[in-house]
């Protein structure tokens, strides 16, 4: 059942749809200009950026031991993929969009548990998908074949439209800086997958990035449980705790 529209949700959804386009066209122009695997490392910078975007809007400063994970978690995906072929055009346009994707995620912790899960999403995508179809004659046009469709059809719907529900829906409980650690297992089960499926080629450095990405994810998981115990909340200034607040 929808919850009532309130004050602000289409204002919001557009603002997060944009920024969502923002990062795309970033990843996808820049491929152009850059191999795979650059831009998959640069695109997963995002966790570098999701905390000091945080900071910045007042989200208050990530854990330490958030940060450690985040530094075990770039070591990990530079093994898994390599750390790229140079600093081109490409590697810029995809840094950029980076930067946006790390925007995006703290919008997304910001709005949605405000809004509606199913109508912020909708408006979130055609703010996603009219600029896009308003480009297309500037583009080269429409494809004259069927393949293209059914990308863009899985595009929008699987990896777009039923991926944003469940991603809306998590970041009500969880940080953006824990959710963009965890985001960042999907290179992880996509290269066991490459493995399984197309059997290439799994080197002892893409298993040791894996473990590393993964060991991270589990830090971020266990830092709010471990502080907690430890009586410290290492994300509060230290004048905060000295006076007890």
């Amino acid at each position: 059942m929808l919850r009532p529209s309130q004050a602000g949700e289409l204002r919001a959804g557009l603002i997060t749809g944009l920024t969502y386009l923002a990062g795309m066209l970033g990843q996808t122009i820049g491929l152009q200009y850059t191999t795979a695997a650059t831009s998959a490392f640069l695109t997963y910078m995002l966790i570098v950026f999701v905390p000091f975007v945080s900071f910045a809007v007042g989200r208050g400063r990530p854990s330490r031991l958030t940060v450690i994970a985040i530094g075990v978690a770039i070591v990990g995906r530079a093994l898994l993929t390599g750390a790229g072929d140079g600093f081109g055009r490409g590697a810029v346009l995809t840094l950029l969009g980076a930067v946006a994707f790390a925007v995006h995620l703290v919008q997304m912790g910001e709005y949605g548990p405000r809004f509606d899960i199913f109508r912020f999403n909708a408006i979130q995508l055609a703010a996603v998908a009219i600029p896009c179809i308003i480009l297309v004659p500037v583009t080269g046009g429409l494809p004259s074949t069927a393949e293209p469709y059914w990308v863009a059809f899985y595009a929008g719907v699987v990896v777009s439209a039923l991926a944003l529900i469940p991603w809306t829906w998590a970041q009500r409980h969880i940080p953006a800086t824990r959710a963009s650690l965890i985001l960042l297992t999907e290179p992880v089960f996509a290269t066991v997958a490459a493995y399984l499926v197309d059997d290439e080629r799994f080197t002892l450095g893409a298993a040791c990035g894996a473990v590393l990405i993964l060991i991270a994810a589990v830090m971020a998981e266990l830092g709010p449980v471990l502080t907690a115990r430890s009586g410290l909340d290492s994300a509060r200034p230290l004048a905060a705790r000295m006076r007890g607040d």
